[in-house]
């Protein structure tokens, strides 16, 4: 296959979401772009970070334990936080919370997209040397795997950022983000264990859903609030007015 096609191939899955959620959720073309944008924002800082973060000694065994916290330090933890520092830039105020969602999930998806492309060029060499079967099934496997832990982690990332900005802080998201991204890593690093990476993303996406579902009952309680509050004040108005009529009538009566 050509270079060209390769790495072509390797932002497919970006493309491909574009498509359903253009034409389904009619979020933007613009929207959609910045949000790509952002995702590739954030590689930059994140690669340095992880530069200097894997030269800490503690971080250098072999032992699970220290793969495991490795994974949830170098992966989950820097990737998704230099995520939501970039999904600040969101514009959350003029996108509805299922379009903010999506927006969030481009932003991962584009940045898992450029990593496969990082790896694909990593593993040239690999692919040269024992034939370039082995690399291309990898490739396909991180479209399935890698990026969406991307997108789904930083559609959850997303949910929090939104909760802050609207003062009603879900833990769980912020929590959950970088564990579940870091143990989705740590399994994929053991042939006996990548089952267990599946169930990583097969949580993320519950976990999304339970975010989504939570912050859309409290949007819609916010929503409902100001309605029965004037509801309210026009039924104890009504009495009052009624009362003040019938008092007229009566007054009128008696002269008459």
């Amino acid at each position: 296959m050509n270079i060209y096609a390769a790495l072509a191939l390797c932002f497919a899955p970006l493309f491909i979401i574009f498509l359903p959620i253009r034409r389904f959720a009619h979020v933007g073309i613009i929207a959609m772009l910045y949000a790509a944008l952002l995702g590739l924002l954030a590689v930059a800082p994140i690669s340095i970070l992880q530069f200097y973060v894997a030269d800490i000694s503690f971080l250098q065994s072999d032992h699970w334990i220290t793969q495991l916290l490795r994974a949830i330090l170098f992966n989950g933890l820097i990737e998704e936080g230099v995520k939501m520092v970039v999904m600040l830039l969101l514009p959350s105020k003029r996108l509805s919370l299922g379009k903010f969602f999506l927006c969030a999930c481009i932003c991962g998806m584009s940045l898992g997209c450029f990593e496969s492309a990082i790896y694909f060029l990593q593993h040239l060499q690999q692919a040269n040397t024992i034939g370039a079967h082995l690399i291309y099934v990898q490739m396909f496997e991180r479209m399935f795997t890698s990026d969406a832990v991307h997108a789904l982690c930083a559609g959850l990332g997303g949910l929090f950022i939104r909760s802050v900005k609207r003062m009603r802080i879900d833990i769980a998201a912020l929590l959950f983000t970088p564990l579940l991204h870091g143990l989705y890593d740590f399994f994929a690093l053991y042939d006996d264990f990548k089952r267990f990476s599946v169930a990583a993303i097969l949580f993320l996406a519950v976990q999304c859903r339970i975010s989504y579902r939570m912050q859309s009952e409290e949007k819609e309680k916010a929503d409902i609030r100001p309605q029965l509050k004037n509801t309210a004040e026009k039924i104890s108005k009504k009495p009052i007015k009624e009362s003040a009529e019938k008092k007229t009538q009566n007054r009128i009566r008696k002269k008459t």
